[in-house]
């Protein structure tokens, strides 16, 4: 992992707080469960190590900067894991079967997943670009040009993706370029062929908080770090966010 883009994955199926270095970090929710931790992760004489300790209402732990200079690197995490969802147990008509029974039992605290990951920037950019052109044509009739040009180009672009057969490494790697030759054209999908179907996409961000609702002010206060946590670390990546 050594030189390249690190996060930690993350997800209870809740609501949860990082901790790092004593202050929030990074929020998780059911639709967010990456937190990076380097863009480019230090060198280690050792083995490198991640430890994640899941509490609720704890203080966070202090890791002393210096420890990420170390021959070994070893870097400690606190996450401050709520078992409920945004708006307390409450599940609604539309939740999935799956969600409704577990948030009926007694205990529906889950550990789905804790690990470091190495996010390529090349495959995450394909991804969402990929995912924005999906949307792009569900929006649309059935009969619209436009949609018979991005369903062809979408399929196109898939049946170019290299399927998962090789080892790990090699997939990584086939899929790095992949996704790297195949973003142009998927780029030009998305602006339109013609020069009547312009697009422009202007990303706002947005935050809906119930600072005063049906909980304590202490829930408030958790809500609201893990929100601003959250908007500082897109700033942080994406320079024009605003």
């Amino acid at each position: 992992m050594a030189g390249k883009r690190v996060a930690l994955r993350f997800s209870s199926g809740t609501e949860a707080l990082l901790w790092k270095d004593s202050v929030p970090h990074q929020g998780f929710d059911p639709y967010r469960d990456l937190a990076f931790l380097w863009e480019r992760a230090p060198a280690a004489g050792g083995a490198a190590s991640a430890a994640a300790g899941a509490a609720s209402n704890a203080a966070p732990n202090e890791v002393p900067n210096a420890a990420l200079n170390a021959a070994s690197v070893e870097l400690d995490l606190l996450i401050e894991a709520a078992c409920n969802l945004p708006l307390g147990i409450s599940t609604f008509w539309w939740d999935h079967a799956e969600q409704q029974t577990r948030w009926r039992e007694e205990h529906p605290g889950r550990l789905e997943s804790a690990e470091l990951v190495v996010v390529d920037e090349a495959v995450w950019r394909f991804a969402q670009g990929f995912d924005a052109a999906r949307k792009i044509l569900l929006t649309l009739e059935a009969s619209d040009a436009r949609a018979h040009e991005l369903d062809r180009g979408l399929r196109a672009l898939m049946a170019r993706i290299p399927v998962r057969g090789a080892a790990q490494a090699s997939h990584a790697m086939a899929m790095h370029g992949a996704c790297s030759s195949l973003f142009p054209e998927l780029a030009a999908l998305l602006m339109g062929r013609g020069a009547q179907t312009p697009v422009v996409c202007d990303a706002v961000g947005h935050a809906h908080i119930d600072t005063a609702w049906l909980w304590p002010i202490a829930e408030t206060k958790r809500k609201c770090t893990r929100t601003f946590a959250n908007v500082l670390r897109l700033q942080e990546r994406f320079p024009h966010f605003h």
